[in-house]
């Protein structure tokens, strides 16, 4: 299960204990600028996290595009 934040939430059960991870990444400092530099270069962020995951972050960068949810096949294919 996700929740619609930066993080995914995972959620197993273990006996009858329901036990929860919250994984996410972190954004290095010098990633903004980076993208900053790269304009006017259209910047397109692909992942294979849920949506949930990859909007706020492509949002909080400033992506041109992103999509979610994707295979490393589907990704390379996606550059190719």
């Amino acid at each position: 299960l996700t929740h619609p934040s930066e993080h995914t939430v995972v959620h197993y059960v273990e006996g009858d204990q329901v036990i929860s991870i919250k994984l996410g990444d972190q954004i290095k400092k010098e990633v903004p600028d980076l993208l900053k530099s790269l304009n006017p270069l259209k910047k397109i962020l692909l992942s294979g996290d849920h949506k949930t995951a990859v909007l706020p972050i492509a949002n909080k960068l400033g992506f041109d595009a992103w999509h979610a949810e994707k295979t490393p096949l589907e990704k390379q294919t996606f550059i190719d």
